[in-house]
């Protein structure tokens, strides 16, 4: 049976974290390695005992996610390796599903995930992203493709190219960085659930600034190349690619933003990408909510269709956990 390394990093040490890591245990079909990567304010050995069973390494003192998990390298042992934040709940053949992917040649394997309530109830989110039997990296331009913590890969991969960057956009910067080049198998289901909670970190994040964007920046420009897109100015980039963040004090170049949306629309056209599915709609329909003045380049009644499609059509349950079994059982 073939065995996977599974990253936790945890800053608090709750009831969050305990299920999250028997929702790991209780993977089937494949041998699952926790490394725990401690980066709260105890020391290892004042961690509870249940977690000492497992390799546990101190990365930090509350110094963030991604330097939580750059530091737990060496311990890693299996032939692949994923992430699980503390606070999130996977599917228990999510591994399995996902190896078997790269079995068949991929350097990574990444899947959809599912918004839930505290209490396991799916949440209507209009971060709904493409059909991955679709799956086109330069989709990566309207956000990221699902989270770090749905990815699989190799281990030697892993440590070759995996190193989270520094900052307010880490997923993005290394999902832009990783995956226009990388073979990338999608599992066409939600396979990690993720829990909203009033303690999530990422509740306060609040974008000042969008000399924020640092790195981030080049790196999405780098990507509009590869795609034959055209450049766009550093204050635009927020209101295409993540418009939930875009600074209420910064001046918004409504035509150029226009005229990039009009070529990407252009490339779905040309390359028969399925505009329905594709996360093209989550970015319509943020700009109609935000009021931005920019046309889209498809029919008033098409865009109503859509729209209403995209925010409607989640999840009724989340049945691939099993009708035996709840959120709350796992």
């Amino acid at each position: 049976m073939e065995s996977i390394d599974v990253i936790i990093p945890f800053h608090r040490v709750d009831e969050l974290l305990f299920q999250s890591i028997d929702a790991v245990e209780k993977s089937v079909g494949i041998n699952t390695h926790i490394v725990l990567s401690n980066d709260s304010e105890f020391e290892n050995e004042k961690l509870p005992s249940s977690l000492k069973k497992f390799t546990v390494y101190k990365s930090g003192n509350l110094s963030g996610f991604p330097n939580a998990v750059n530091s737990v390298r060496h311990p890693l042992q299996c032939n692949y390796t994923s992430i699980v934040a503390s606070d999130d709940l996977i599917h228990p053949h999510k591994f399995r599903k996902q190896v078997l992917s790269l079995q068949e040649g991929f350097n990574i394997s990444i899947c959809k995930f599912q918004k839930i309530s505290m209490s396991g109830k799916p949440i209507k989110s209009i971060n709904r992203f493409p059909s991955y039997k679709n799956y086109h990296p330069s989709w990566l331009l309207f956000g990221p493709y699902g989270g770090d913590g749905t990815w699989a890969a190799h281990t030697d991969w892993w440590l070759e190219f995996v190193h989270m960057p520094i900052g307010p956009f880490h997923d993005w910067e290394l999902a832009l960085k990783l995956l226009p080049q990388a073979r990338v198998a999608a599992v066409d289901e939600a396979l990690i659930f993720y829990r909203m909670h009033p303690q999530q970190t990422s509740r306060s994040f609040n974008l000042k600034s969008i000399d924020s964007l640092g790195s981030f920046f080049d790196k999405w420009t780098m990507v509009n190349e590869i795609y034959g897109l055209p450049k766009i100015e550093k204050n635009n980039v927020l209101a295409i690619s993540q418009p939930w963040y875009v600074p209420n004090n910064s001046d918004l170049n409504e035509l150029q933003i226009h005229g990039w949306l009009n070529q990407w629309y252009v490339r779905c056209e040309t390359e028969e990408f399925d505009l329905v599915s594709s996360i093209f709609r989550k970015w319509l329909y943020l700009r109609f909510k935000k009021d931005l003045k920019v046309r889209t380049p498809i029919p008033n009644s098409r865009f109503i269709i859509e729209t209403l499609r995209l925010v409607y059509d989640a999840p009724t349950a989340i049945k691939s956990i099993g009708s035996s079994r709840t959120i709350g059982d796992i």
